[in-house]
């Protein structure tokens, strides 16, 4: 048996020397002249041997490189006079020619037809073997696949796909995509001719001859010469300057603005990033001599005078405070469970620059989300109709809805500037729309017909951080009795309001009348409240699950007190445009009596002769 095994060994070792041998003598479709091998004139000798050795031109070893080719032929027809044919005549036979003719021209017209199935079969077949996909798949995590991609993406794809040419086809899509124009427009220019435009023009000259294009070089020699007789003489011309569209949009974008922060009571100042002086001792940078010992730490370290430490304690924001104690906390906390004490182990403090970057980033993001919640604000009076607006004062102003009123003579009063709560606004805005409040209660008793009737002031704040929000006064005109009975429906529901785990459950009683919740809550709380007339009576209770509270609540009070429908008071629809230009007209003549006596006398604002001071202006009531 063991001789029968080595004879079938011996028998098939020597076949495949055989056939090895017999494949070693037949030349090979890679080799350019397979007829200058073992000695040969370059020529076959008969018909029969040229019939024998005759086999396909174009092979999928061959395929990728003489693709590169006749690109790299067509480019050079392209920038020459001659025809593609004869470039490639030069450097293969005619079968050749006729093969790569027939196979890459019908590819280049069909090669957007092509499924994306293909497409990928064969970019992954032209490529070397250890390049290729096994799973037939892309593998680039960032790309997505061709049923996750977004409609844009893909019509983006198409039309960039429809105007590629024979070389762009083969390369990735990413470099594709990238490839596309950027849109540029043409702008003209008429002035004097400086260096500069000297400068650019010879610049230009003499990147032509360097390249040897002798018509472009011929025309820019002509402008150069125009440039310098312009020049010369004194005379305008115009120039023509191509801008691209990402350029022009990035200009316009670019501005410069204040940034602004809240402080602990929520209103809004100026960004004021600490000096090195005034930083704590842990986010000081570390210097030469708190190496030492600790007495020179402290003879050389920057003394903050009382002004200073006064200054930074004013312009701080609410929320330094709460990292203070997080970054307290959290060293505290660090290591608290471990065998052993790391006090001793070098820790590397955080710098000014860090705790400068974190503020500056902070008001960055503040003052994007604050602008694109302005754009987006309905009750802004840059977005609000000019004929729903009644009155303008200084900084507050008066609005009918455009939607039903729920009793004649509804109305609103928001201030200009996007605020969340009147508590926070300044005293002339408060001053401001106490004269409308009381204005609006005399127009209530006088023209409405109502018989010692008057306003209902509702008002709903946000927290600070609520930039969406623009707070405004619904003012809403009831008769005598409702106005009697009103304040027991209203103390009843704000009592029912909220959640038992409220810390803020107390209804309080307003303080001063025609001022809302000032003075009532602070300044950093969201709320609701509710002003009956001008006598001083109110009710106002903090909110704290915004998600449970209804913004028509106290429309719903009203609204059911009155008996009206929901429709008037949950979501009330919009007028139609004759019932509304009716409204309007009637309650601007209600209005026009009491349109005069509105300016405040205010007292003359003092300038100071003095230079601007250093640093952020301060309001008058926080001045040293």
């Amino acid at each position: 048996m063991a001789f029968d095994a080595l004879l079938s060994r011996v028998a098939t070792s020597r076949t495949k020397k055989e056939t090895l041998a017999h494949k070693t003598e037949k030349p090979t479709v890679s080799e350019l002249n397979p007829y200058w091998a073992d000695g040969g004139t370059g020529m076959p000798e008969n018909g029969a041997s040229t019939a024998a050795a005759t086999k396909p031109v174009l092979t999928s070893a061959n395929e990728s490189w003489l693709r590169r080719a006749y690109d790299r032929a067509r480019e050079e027809a392209q920038s020459s006079d001659r025809s593609l044919r004869s470039i490639l005549l030069d450097r293969w036979d005619e079968e050749t020619v006729r093969a790569m003719e027939e196979t890459f021209s019908h590819s280049r017209h069909s090669g957007n037809n092509r499924s994306p199935k293909d497409s990928r079969y064969h970019a992954n077949k032209s490529r070397p073997r250890w390049k290729r996909d096994v799973s037939g798949q892309s593998n680039d995590p960032i790309r997505p696949r061709s049923h996750e991609r977004s409609p844009e993406r893909s019509r983006t794809d198409n039309l960039t796909a429809s105007n590629l040419s024979m070389d762009r086809s083969h390369k990735p899509m990413s470099e594709t995509i990238n490839s596309q124009p950027v849109e540029a427009t043409k702008e003209v220019e008429e002035r004097f001719v400086n260096d500069d435009d000297i400068n650019a023009a010879a610049a230009k000259l003499m990147k032509a001859e360097l390249m040897g294009d002798e018509n472009k070089t011929v025309k820019l020699r002509s402008n150069l010469e125009k440039l310098r007789e312009a020049q010369r003489r004194g005379i305008k011309i115009r120039l023509t300057k191509t801008v691209h569209a990402s350029h022009s949009e990035r200009s316009s974008d670019d501005k410069v603005v204040h940034l602004t922060t809240l402080n602990r009571f929520g209103n809004e100042m100026p960004l004021h990033l600490r000096a090195q002086s005034s930083l704590p001792s842990a986010v000081r940078r570390p210097t030469e001599c708190s190496r030492k010992e600790t007495d020179s730490h402290y003879d050389h370290a920057p003394v903050s005078t009382v002004e200073e430490m006064l200054r930074d304690e004013l312009l701080d924001s609410g929320r330094s405070s709460d990292r203070q104690f997080l970054a307290m906390a959290a060293k505290c906390h660090r290591g608290a469970e471990d065998e052993y004490d790391d006090a001793f182990l070098s820790k590397k403090a955080l710098s000014q620059e860090t705790v400068r970057y974190r503020q500056k980033t902070d008001a960055i993001s503040d003052y994007k989300r604050k602008t694109f919640a302005e754009s987006k604000c309905s009750v802004c009076m840059e977005n609000t109709a000019r004929h729903l607006i009644i009155s303008v004062g200084q900084r507050v102003f008066l609005s009918i809805p455009e939607h039903a009123s729920l009793t004649p003579g509804h109305c609103f009063i928001a201030p200009h500037e996007h605020i969340g709560a009147m508590t926070r606004v300044d005293e002339v805005a408060a001053d401001e729309a106490n004269a409308y409040k009381q204005k609006l209660c005399k127009l209530a008793s006088r023209s409405l017909g109502l018989s010692h009737g008057s306003y209902v002031f509702l008002e709903v704040a946000a927290y600070p951080n609520a930039y969406k929000h623009h707070v405004r006064i619904e003012c809403i005109p009831v008769d005598r009795d409702a106005l009697e009975e009103l304040p027991l429906y209203f103390k009843k529901a704000l009592h029912e309001l909220g959640s038992e785990w409220d810390q803020n459950k107390r209804v309080i009683q307003l303080r001063r009348p025609g001022f809302g919740a000032r003075d009532s809550v602070p300044d950093n709380f969201g709320y609701f409240s509710v002003e009956f007339g001008h006598r001083g009576e109110g009710f106002v209770k903090v909110i704290e699950d915004w998600s449970s509270f209804p913004l028509y609540f106290g429309r719903e009070v009203i609204g059911g007190f009155l008996d009206k429908s929901s429709e008037l008071w949950r979501n009330p629809k919009r007028e139609p445009l004759e019932s509304l230009r009716r409204k309007i007209v009637h309650f601007e003549e209600l209005w026009e009596p009491f349109e005069s006596g509105l300016t405040l006398d205010l007292p003359p604002t003092e300038t100071p002769d003095e230079g601007e001071p250093e640093g952020p202006v301060l309001p008058p009531s926080m001045c040293l």
